[in-house]
């Protein structure tokens, strides 16, 4: 039941607890609102998942956002170009295109050694593009340095 609905249903009983009282003689009524001291709390105690989709989504979620970052930050630097920074990834690492997501730290370590510092550019590229399209999330990074790898860690379990 949702907390809207949950909410309605405790405003009626509230409003039904409240005529009631009102017709009450005064004494009976002081009575009744010193025995009905009642806490209602609304965050729930427990949750039961019936199916597992928001978790399957979620990473697929995470896994659509990441490659259409990655596709249009290596987009900037020509097709032929993209086409063959994924040809190496498949073939000098054993990562293809799609499984990038679950491979970040090999994508990381194969654009710093095609790119070397050139790498930290084209991170701060995804990040900023990742931002873009999740804009709630905020990301707060340990000591003061940015690593692409807690930023992405980071927003996988944000989604």
């Amino acid at each position: 039941m949702s907390n809207s609905k949950i909410t309605v249903i405790l405003r009626l009983t509230i409003v039904t607890m409240c005529s009631e009282v009102q017709h009450m003689n005064s004494t009976t009524q002081l009575q009744k609102n010193q025995e009905a001291t009642v806490t209602i709390k609304l965050e729930p105690t427990f949750t039961i998942r019936l199916n597992n989709k928001k978790a399957d989504s979620s990473k697929a979620n995470f896994d659509s956002l990441f490659l259409e970052a990655v596709d249009s930050t290596i987009s900037m630097l020509g097709d032929s170009n993209k086409q063959t920074l994924y040809f190496h990834l498949k073939n000098s690492f054993g990562v293809s295109r799609k499984a990038i997501p679950h491979n970040i730290e090999v994508f990381a370590n194969m654009l710093e050694q095609v790119f070397g510092q050139g790498a930290l550019l084209l991170e701060a590229q995804i990040m900023e593009t990742l931002q873009r399209k999740v804009p709630r999330f905020r990301f707060s990074p340990k000591q003061g340095e940015l690593s692409f790898l807690d930023y992405l860690e980071s927003l996988r379990n944000f989604l």
